[in-house]
């Protein structure tokens, strides 16, 4: 039986952002299930990780986790070190355990192969990223301006995919969608936002038969300004004090 209810959300794997606004968009949305775009052998090692975070310091908030595990020194991180960091895994199965929810990895094995064309597309994107912002004074600040572009072209306009994203993808959404199809429940799923917004048979297009709700990580932006309009008026402040999202969550 398919999901109720299937939320596609897609990320930039590297966005700065991202794990505050991944925990916003789950409490937000509240799942029964939280689907991971991740093998098994790679969502073993992300819950080690956070297990072994847990053991060794005894505590389970959220905002422990993002800033002693996330957010470490993140932002003074040189753009290569940005770019290898991918938070998705790590965020999600931690919150899955702080609600005592299902979080389950829907990709299958990589290939050895495959695995290595992934690893050097993440090798030669770091490479580029650290050539572009060599001379800027504000690197990180500069990458978070155009992650955000980013997923405003993708909801706006879709993405482009050359023929080597389109060789390591095409296999990949509909093992991806096979497995979503056995989940019930309110399920959400995080994935990057060319497997959701990529102009060709994506993964949005295998998962169509369950009406999904597609949606990005920038997305908990205006869910955050919505939030602070409500507590504005539940307090009687005005409105227009919110100019937008607060920028350092």
């Amino acid at each position: 039986m398919p999901p109720s209810e299937l939320y596609l959300v897609g990320t930039v794997h590297n966005d700065l952002r991202g794990p505050r606004r991944l925990i916003d968009i789950l409490d937000h949305l509240n799942p029964d299930i939280v689907s991971v775009e991740s093998t098994e052998q790679d969502a073993a090692r992300a819950r080690a990780r956070i297990d072994d975070a847990y053991a060794r310091v005894g505590e389970t908030g959220v905002e422990w986790l993002l800033s002693k595990i996330l957010f470490k020194n993140r932002l003074s991180y040189g753009m290569p070190e940005i770019n290898r960091f991918r938070f998705e895994r790590e965020c999600a199965y931690a919150w899955s355990v702080l609600k005592g929810k299902r979080c389950v990895p829907v990709e299958r094995e990589w290939a050895p192969a495959l695995r290595a064309i992934i690893v050097a597309d993440v090798e030669r994107r770091a490479g580029n990223l650290s050539r572009e912002y060599a001379g800027s004074p504000a690197p990180a600040e500069e990458y978070q301006q155009s992650v955000d572009g980013h997923y405003c072209r993708a909801v706006r306009h879709g993405l482009p995919v050359n023929d080597a994203d389109l060789a390591v993808l095409a296999d990949r959404d509909p093992a991806m969608a096979e497995r979503l199809h056995a989940l019930d429940g309110r399920v959400v799923h995080i994935s990057g936002v060319l497997h959701i917004a990529g102009r060709y048979a994506n993964l949005a297009e295998h998962c169509a038969d369950i009406d999904p709700t597609l949606m990005t990580l920038y997305d908990a932006e205006f869910i955050l300004e919505s939030r602070g309009r409500k507590a504005c008026e539940a307090s009687g402040l005005p409105a227009e004090r919110l100019s937008a999202a607060d920028p350092s969550r």
